[in-house]
């Protein structure tokens, strides 16, 4: 018998995020009901595990190194481990080390997957090493082509594990004055908002 499935909660900007789900459900529960099936549930918002120490690492690329002085100043003493143009492929071996070496707080806030896909065992193994600490998964907005299936991934991992989740692509949406003109990294005003997001998941 495996262990019960935690349940994550989505923070801002998640209201259209579920409506989209709750319609492409609704659809998948009616073709069930013409074939004879019961269609299967939605998925179920919580809280996520709660943190079992002090202390919180940002784990990310180059988007979140260019809101670092934002996430300091809305989490004093928050280390932020952001690297550009660094791969979600290699967060399951950061996160291993620094837990194997007492480097890793209570809380870890996971944002990545600016740069290329997101592959679901990944995102597993990282939760997973980080053992019963506080995880906070953050989605994307990127103009990529991965983009929206890196979120469906990212989401699914969060459903799947338990985590925290905050909802980066739908809160900033319609706010083009928060982002660079790359569409991604952020001005000042978004940096605040992000990191504010942030800290309302802790």
């Amino acid at each position: 018998m495996g262990l019960p499935v935690r349940e994550p909660i989505v923070y801002t900007g998640a209201v259209r995020m579920l409506r989209h789900r709750l319609v492409a459900v609704a659809l998948i529960g009616l073709t069930a009901v013409v074939a004879g099936r019961t269609p299967p549930p939605p998925p179920v918002l919580g809280p996520g595990r709660p943190a079992p120490g002090p202390g919180v690492l940002g784990l990310g690329d180059s988007v979140m190194l260019g809101a670092a002085p934002a996430l300091q100043a809305a989490m004093p003493g928050i280390e932020v481990d952001a690297v550009v143009s660094r791969q979600f492929h290699e967060a399951p071996g950061i996160v291993t080390w620094r837990a194997q070496a007492g480097a890793l707080p209570g809380t870890l806030v996971l944002h990545l997957g600016t740069n290329g896909t997101v592959r679901p065992d990944h995102c597993d193994h990282v939760v997973n090493a980080a053992g019963n600490r506080r995880v906070i998964i953050v989605n994307l907005r990127v103009p990529r082509s991965w983009q929206n299936t890196n979120n469906q991934v990212l989401f699914e991992c969060a459903v799947r594990n338990g985590t925290a989740y905050v909802d980066w692509y739908n809160l900033s949406a319609g706010h083009g004055d928060w982002l660079a003109g790359d569409g991604f990294h952020m001005q000042p005003a978004g940096a605040a908002a992000y990191a504010a997001a942030i800290a309302a998941a802790l």
